[in-house]
């Protein structure tokens, strides 16, 4: 009895709780970019940090678009896409995923604005929006392949040091076997 009379007086409390109200905020001078409080242009630029500061829209778009493109999944989407318009069950099919995983991706990207999708049917075919996305990805590439190319060179210069580093101590190799006390 005692449980039911507290949870009567959470659920009424809970009901009556004053639900609080969002207005919304209207711009002013004060948060207008690259102005001052008086209405007028600042000097140097549009903001804080210039025209594309801190405050610009501008930033927060790119790291969205590079936040919805940051998964390995969706990229080997917008490649195959790039290859050509596909349909979710094209896309299943290549990627190995079932069809909720792969919608769930197209409705990211469709969101961000990098893919189309048309019906034809019952079906919806995908296609890349901007054909720079294309290129995007290809110099994302050659940056991954100079950074491992810079990488292997390194690694090579290591192993070839290695040997004459070895020789030095009189050992076999990096690590000379340890004694068994």
């Amino acid at each position: 009895m005692l449980r039911m009379r507290a949870r009567r007086q959470r659920r009424d409390r809970i009901a009556t709780a004053p639900v609080p109200r969002v207005m919304p905020r209207t711009r002013s001078a004060d948060d207008a970019p690259g102005r001052d409080r008086a209405g007028r242009a600042a000097p140097g630029g549009a903001g804080p940090g210039g025209p594309a500061g801190p405050g610009s829209p501008i930033p927060a778009a790119k790291a969205e678009l590079f936040r919805v493109l940051g998964h390995p999944v969706r990229i080997r989407i917008l490649e195959l896409l790039g290859a050509g318009e596909r349909t979710v069950g094209e896309l299943q099919a290549e990627l190995d995923l079932d069809s909720s995983g792969i919608s769930q991706h197209l409705a990211a990207l469709r969101r961000q604005g990098v893919i189309l999708g048309r019906k034809d049917g019952t079906r919806v075919i995908y296609r890349v929006k901007d054909p720079r996305t294309a290129r995007l990805l290809e110099i994302a590439r050659q940056m991954l392949v100079a950074a491992l190319s810079e990488t292997t060179a390194l690694l090579t210069e290591l192993s070839e040091a290695a040997p004459a580093h070895s020789r030095r101590r009189g050992g076999s190799g990096p690590n000379p076997p340890s004694r068994a006390r």
